[in-house]
């Protein structure tokens, strides 16, 4: 099975766990045939994997430290791709100074080791489609199962439609071992990530 193939399993065994199926309709024949990793998110940035099938858990990112100055939190993960590389966004927009606010695009192999910084922007990636917020970037963050390219949107600009506000902007594309990015200015449709409160 092919590394995205074993990505969809995986994702559809999660979606089974957290929606549920009809009674009855459990199996414990599915396991066994699906390969790949399930990435669990870990407050203070944090992510751990889970194999499949075997269930052998790894912490990929151990979660940072609580610290009341300067905290960062996992704003978005895609992965692992076929060469075992996560993409994820660290986002430190809690900072008490607003000019500490930054978010950072990184790469990380499912084992820990590879952490490399791609590039850090000022703002606050969870708000940046709120009345506080300046667009910085979408809700989706997209790693190809090869080649190595992270994809998001980001930019943002509101448009008003019949009942909210729907945001677009262009989608931007880096290569994680040439550290290069591109812009395709195609004014997409955002996925947005709506915070329910600030707390």
């Amino acid at each position: 099975m092919s590394a995205h193939g074993a990505f969809v399993a995986a994702l559809i065994v999660l979606t089974a766990f957290h929606v549920g199926n009809a009674e009855g309709q459990e199996s414990d024949k599915l396991l066994p045939a699906t390969r790949g990793y399930l990435l669990v998110p870990v407050r203070g940035c944090g992510i751990d994997a889970i194999e499949l099938p075997t269930l052998k858990k790894t912490v990929v990112r151990p979660a940072a430290p609580q610290n009341a100055e300067d905290w960062p939190t996992l704003h978005l993960v895609s992965g692992p791709d076929a060469e075992g590389r996560i993409a994820y966004i660290e986002d430190h927009g809690s900072t008490r100074k607003e000019a500490d606010k930054r978010h950072i695009l990184k790469a990380i192999m499912v084992d820990g080791t590879q952490d490399t910084k791609l590039f850090s922007r000022p703002g606050d990636a969870l708000w940046s489609t709120s009345a506080s917020g300046k667009g910085e970037m979408g809700g989706s963050l997209a790693l190809s199962p090869v080649g190595g390219r992270v994809a998001f949107h980001t930019d943002l600009a509101p448009i008003q439609m019949p009942g909210s506000y729907t945001y677009f902007g262009p989608i931007e594309i880096w290569t994680i071992d040439r550290r290069e990015s591109i812009k395709l200015d195609l004014k997409m449709r955002a996925r947005t990530r709506r915070p329910k409160s600030r707390r």
